[in-house]
C-alpha cells in the first residue's frame, strides 16, 4: 500500500523534547499496555461493544458502517451480534470451541456453520493492544482519578509495510478493495486502563485519510474514520453463552 504519511508533528516534537525524554515516555506507555494486555488474557468473562464511523474531513454527518456487541465466556464460548447499516444486514452468531451457529433472519432458529466464527476474545484483543503499542509515535500518559489514558500518534505506514493488523484495527479497509493511491494524513489512538483492576476498558482510533474509492453510501474523498471498542463486566458470573438446542 502506498501510504503518504506526514511526520511533521514528530519532527516538531523532536525539536522541543529531548530524545531520552521521548524514549522514556514511549517505554512507559508500552509497558503499561503490555501489563494491561497480560491481565486481560486471564479474564474468564467479559462483554464488549464496538463501532466504526466515517465522516467527511471538512465536516458533515457521519455514517456508521459497523456496530457490534457481544460477550465472552471462558474458555472458548462467545456470542456476537453485528450490524452493518450500509448493507442493511444484521448477523447473530454463537461460537463454542470449533463450532459456530448463525441465527436465521426471522430469529426462529440457529443454523450450524461449516467453520467457526472467531469473535473478540481476551487473548485476541490483548494482542491487538500490543500491536498498536508497537507503532506509537510520541505517546503521552495522563493519570485520572479512576483511569490511566494513553494517547499517541501511530506510524501507520510502518505498520502496513510490516503487514501488521493495526491497519485493519484502524479501518483502512473502509477505503475500498483497492489500496492504490490511498493517502493517509494522520492516525492516532487512545487507550484507557482502569486503575483499580489494571485492565483495558476502551480503545479508540482516528484515521484521517483520502480514499480513491469507497463503498456505496460511504463519503468519498478526505474522511475521518473512527473506531471504538469498549470492554466491561470482567469475570461477571451473569455471562453465560448457551449452546443452541441445549
Amino acid at each position: 500500500m502506498r501510504v503518504l504519511l506526514t511526520n511533521l508533528v514528530l519532527a516538531l516534537g523532536l525539536s522541543a523534547v529531548s530524545l531520552p525524554t521521548l524514549a522514556r515516555a514511549q517505554d512507559s506507555a508500552q509497558d503499561r499496555i503490555s501489563t494491561a494486555a497480560g491481565n486481560l488474557e486471564s479474564v474468564q468473562a467479559m462483554r464488549f461493544a464496538g463501532q466504526a464511523n466515517v465522516s467527511p474531513a471538512g465536516g458533515g454527518d457521519s455514517v456508521r458502517i459497523f456496530q457490534g456487541t457481544g460477550e465472552f465466556q471462558g474458555p472458548d464460548r462467545g456470542r456476537m451480534t453485528v450490524e452493518e447499516p450500509q448493507l442493511l444486514q444484521v448477523t447473530d452468531t454463537i461460537t463454542v470451541g470449533t463450532r459456530s451457529w448463525l441465527k436465521t433472519v426471522d430469529g426462529s432458529a440457529w443454523v450450524p456453520l461449516n467453520a467457526a466464527v472467531a469473535g473478540p476474545a481476551p487473548r485476541s484483543i490483548a494482542e491487538q493492544l500490543r500491536q498498536v503499542a508497537r507503532y506509537f509515535v510520541a505517546p503521552s500518559v495522563t493519570e485520572g482519578d479512576s483511569q490511566t489514558q494513553i494517547y499517541s500518534d501511530v506510524d501507520l505506514a510502518r505498520a502496513i509495510t510490516e503487514e501488521s493488523s493495526v491497519g485493519g484495527v484502524m479501518g483502512v479497509q473502509y477505503c475500498g478493495e483497492s489500496d492504490q493511491g490511498t493517502q493517509v494524513n494522520g492516525s492516532n489512538v487512545t487507550i484507557s486502563i482502569d486503575k483499580s483492576t489494571n485492565l483495558p476498558v476502551s480503545l479508540t482510533t482516528s484515521l484521517s485519510v483520502v480514499c480513491p474509492a469507497t463503498p456505496e453510501g460511504v463519503p468519498a474523498g478526505a474522511v475521518i474514520i473512527t473506531t471504538n471498542l469498549t470492554l466491561s463486566d470482567f469475570n461477571s458470573t451473569e455471562i453465560a453463552v448457551q449452546i443452541p438446542g441445549e
